[in-house]
C-alpha cells in the first residue's frame, strides 16, 4: 500500500487524476493511467486555449492525499 500519492487538477473544471503513488522505502512508482489522453481532454477547459500563448496559466495544479479532492471529479474528462 502507497504511503502517499500525488494528483494532478485541472484548474478549470476541477477534474483530477492519480499521477503517482510515494513508498516509504521505494520512492515513486508510475504506471501507464491514461494520463496524456486525460491531459488532452482538459486542454480545452483552458480560456486561452485558442490563444497564441497561455500567458503562464498552464491550468493543472498538483496536489497530494492530505488534501481534499471531489471524489465525483476523480478521472472526470474535460470538455
Amino acid at each position: 500500500m502507497a504511503d502517499d500519492r500525488v494528483f494532478i487538477k485541472c484548474k478549470f473544471c476541477g477534474g483530477w487524476k492519480m499521477l503517482l503513488k510515494h513508498f516509504k522505502h521505494e520512492g515513486p512508482k508510475t504506471r501507464d493511467n491514461g494520463v496524456l489522453e486525460w491531459l488532452d481532454s482538459h486542454a480545452k477547459c483552458n480560456p486561452k486555449i485558442s490563444c497564441s500563448t497561455l500567458d503562464g496559466e498552464v491550468g493543472f495544479t498538483l496536489h497530494t492525499e492530505s488534501e481534499k479532492l471531489d471524489m465525483e471529479k476523480k478521472n472526470y474528462r474535460g470538455r
